[in-house]
C-alpha cells in the first residue's frame, strides 16, 4: 500500500507511511496487537481443540461402558417413548457439547485441598497480574508519547504539503485564466479584422456594380460638360468685373449706382451657379 506512493510528488508522505508501516499493517492496524491477538487465538484454539478431543474420548468410553454393563443401545429399548426420550438426551448432551466447545471460561471440578491452595494463591497471583498491567500500562504511555510526537510530526508535513498544494492549484488557476483571456482577445482581434476585411470587399463590390463602362464614360461626359460651364461663367465673371470697374470710373452716380447694384447681383448669381456646377463636379 505504501509502495504505491509517487515519492517524487510528495517527499514527506512518503517518508511518513514509511515510519508508519513499522507500526501499523495495511488495514491500520497495530502489529504488536495484531501478534498478540494472533497469539491468543492460537492459544485458544489449541485449548479448544484439546477439551473437544477429551469430550469426545469421555463420551465413546461412556457409550462403551453402558452398552457393555447396563446393555443401554437403540435396540434394547422396548417402546417408542424410552427411544424418543434417549433421541431427545442424546441430541440435548449434543448441544451442550457444542456450547462448551465455544465457552472460554471452563472450570474444572478440583478438589477441596487444591481449590484451597489456589485461594492461597490468589494474593500473589493478584500481585502479579496488578504487576504485568503496570509494566503494561507503562509501555502503552510510552508508546502512547511516541505515536503523539510522530502524529504531530506527520501531521506538520501533511499541512505543508497542503499548503504547497494548494499554491500549485492557485497558480495552475491563475494561467489558465489568463491563457483563456488572452484566446479571447486574440479571437476578437481576427473577427475584428475579418469585419474590416469584409467592409472592403462589399465596398470593392459596390464600386465595380456602380462604375460600369457605360457610366463611367457618361460620368466623363458629364465632367466635360460641367468644366466647360465652368470655363464660360468665369469669362462671364471676368466681363462683368471689367464692366463693373468701368462704370465705377464714371461721375454720373445714379447710373452708376444701379449699374452696379445690376453687376452686383450678376456676379452674385454667377458665384452661385459656379459653385453648384462644382458641387456637382465633385459628386
Amino acid at each position: 500500500m505504501f509502495d504505491q506512493i509517487p515519492g517524487d510528488l510528495y517527499p514527506g508522505l512518503n517518508q511518513l507511511c514509511q515510519k508508519l508501516s513499522k507500526y501499523v499493517d495495511e488495514s491500520g492496524a497495530s502489529l504488536s496487537l495484531q501478534e498478540e491477538l494472533d497469539e491468543a487465538k492460537k492459544a485458544l484454539y489449541n485449548v479448544k481443540t484439546t477439551y473437544f478431543q477429551q469430550l469426545l474420548l469421555y463420551n465413546q468410553l461412556q457409550d462403551i461402558l453402558l452398552k457393555n454393563f447396563y446393555g443401554y443401545s437403540d435396540g434394547n429399548f422396548t417402546s417408542s417413548e424410552e427411544k424418543k426420550f434417549f433421541r431427545m438426551a442424546s441430541e440435548r448432551l449434543g448441544a451442550v457439547q457444542a456450547r462448551n466447545f465455544t465457552n472460554i471460561s471452563l472450570i474444572k471440578n478440583d478438589s477441596e485441598g487444591l481449590q484451597l491452595a489456589k485461594a492461597n494463591q490468589l494474593p500473589v497471583f493478584v500481585s502479579n497480574e496488578k504487576q504485568k498491567l503496570s509494566d503494561a500500562l507503562k509501555v502503552i504511555n510510552k508508546q502512547k508519547k511516541e505515536f503523539n510526537k510522530i502524529f504531530n510530526d506527520n501531521y506538520k508535513i501533511l499541512d505543508l504539503s497542503l499548503h504547497e498544494l494548494q499554491l500549485k492549484m492557485s497558480s495552475k488557476v491563475i494561467d489558465s485564466q489568463e491563457d483563456a483571456k488572452q484566446i479571447a482577445a486574440d479571437w476578437l482581434a481576427t473577427k475584428c479584422d475579418y469585419i474590416i476585411l469584409k467592409i472592403k470587399v462589399m465596398t470593392n463590390h459596390l464600386y465595380k456594380e456602380t462604375y460600369t463602362p457605360e457610366t463611367v464614360e457618361a460620368l466623363m461626359k458629364i465632367r466635360k460638360f460641367i468644366e466647360e460651364k465652368i470655363t464660360k461663367t468665369k469669362d462671364k465673371i471676368q466681363k462683368t468685373k471689367s464692366a463693373l470697374s468701368m462704370y465705377q470710373s464714371v461721375d454720373i452716380f445714379n447710373q452708376l449706382l444701379n449699374e452696379y447694384s445690376n453687376l452686383t447681383m450678376e456676379i452674385e448669381n454667377k458665384k452661385w451657379a459656379l459653385n453648384e456646377l462644382q458641387r456637382n463636379k465633385h459628386r
